[in-house]
């Protein structure tokens, strides 16, 4: 019992240490986002350009995703259909949002290693949970005991 403890534990540490410095701009990204679906309404989404309207409107979405797969036990995720969709679209929201930005640069990635730690860090752990997802066999029912003969 206390081995699964700490195994997940380190799980979760490492895979905070992985998702890096987007927690950092989780405020500023759930912000941003909102104001963007506001925008819709307004006819104005798409003044900043494709790329950062998906960046910011669907990364605060990504994150919602991405620390959810880390903190909800996998059970519970894959008991219930209904938030392993969710979850997994927030995902996939955020892996939408996390490339997006690298369309408007020609193909040059003129970056420093936080650079590359954010975009790739959320990455990775989003991966790393949907294949924890979809990997883990779902918890088994009970069986009930052979009737006696």
């Amino acid at each position: 019992m206390t081995r699964n403890i700490i195994k997940t534990i380190v799980r979760i540490l490492a895979q905070l240490v992985v998702a890096g410095p987007v927690i950092v701009f989780a405020p500023y990204a759930f912000a941003f986002g909102i104001s963007l679906i506001i925008s819709l309404f307004t006819g104005e989404a798409f003044s900043f350009g494709a790329s950062k309207f998906l960046f910011f409107g669907l990364g605060w979405i990504g994150i919602i995703g991405l620390y959810g797969s880390i903190f909800i036990p996998i059970k519970i995720i894959q008991k219930r259909r209904w938030l392993r969709g969710i979850i997994v679209s927030c995902i996939v929201c955020g892996f939408i949002a996390d490339v997006a930005p690298f369309f408007d640069m020609g193909g040059s990635l003129d970056a420093d290693w936080f650079i590359i730690w954010f975009f790739l860090g959320p990455l990775i752990v989003g991966a790393w949970n949907l294949a924890r997802i979809y990997r883990a066999k779902p918890p088994q029912q009970p069986q009930p005991p052979p009737a006696a003969t």
